[in-house]
């Protein structure tokens, strides 16, 4: 039937397939992880008393670079700058202002924002225990085009703006005019498309796959 699934000690089994996963957001597997795969892929072949024919070290890497260089231009960020409208925000202010919004803290100055599925779609960050800017990321490729990901995104700066008495700005520090979201919009839209195309849905299993990193 092809449907995969994980081995258990009932089961009685014919053929076993082994995965690697040739690229993720931090880049392509180098000659050592593939080497590796190998190694270990022949150790159980070895074990199970089975058929082996190893994969070829260089075009493992090859179909690496290849699969790195496709999904790089898919690995996009879009961020709104919070300023502050008086003194610089506190580690504490920005915590209060971002679990207030639904975020959790995963560093000393960054909070992560999951959506009903768990995927980590948005993240609020300052640079500084003290600093006059707060960023909020919308991380493109893991949010489901469903979701209205623009929409959540400048929702919940607004959000944030309200509860740390802050301004939504350019990467300028000018404040960002309302015409911004629909430029924004169009862009989305294209490369969402263009990841349709290329067979990556965003939110989907497989990208979440590629551009989610394991803490």
């Amino acid at each position: 039937t092809q449907q995969w699934c994980a081995p258990d000690r009932f089961g009685f089994y014919t053929e076993l397939l082994i995965a690697l996963q040739l690229a993720d957001r931090r880049g392509p597997i180098d000659e050592i992880d593939a080497s590796r795969f190998v190694t270990a892929a022949q150790q159980i072949a070895l074990e199970l008393d089975a058929e082996f024919e190893p994969p070829d070290v260089p075009d493992l890497l090859a179909q690496a670079n290849d699969l790195d260089s496709r999904v790089a231009r898919f690995d996009v960020r879009l961020s709104l700058r919070l300023r502050s409208s008086g003194a610089p925000f506190s580690v504490e202010a920005v915590g209060a202002a971002a679990q207030g919004a639904g975020f959790a803290a995963v560093a000393p100055e960054r909070w992560l924002w999951r959506d009903p599925q768990g995927r980590p779609v948005l993240t609020v960050a300052t640079e500084a225990p003290l600093s006059e800017i707060a960023t909020l990321a919308l991380d493109v490729p893991v949010a489901q085009v469903a979701a209205q990901p623009l929409e959540l995104l400048f929702n919940t700066a607004r959000d944030l703006a309200s509860r740390l008495g802050a301004q939504i700005v350019d990467e300028s520090g000018r404040p960002l005019p309302a015409a911004a979201a629909v430029a924004i919009n169009e862009q989305l839209g294209q490369l969402y498309q263009h990841m349709h195309d290329a067979e990556i849905e965003p939110g989907s299993v497989r990208a979440l796959r590629l551009f989610v990193v394991p803490a």
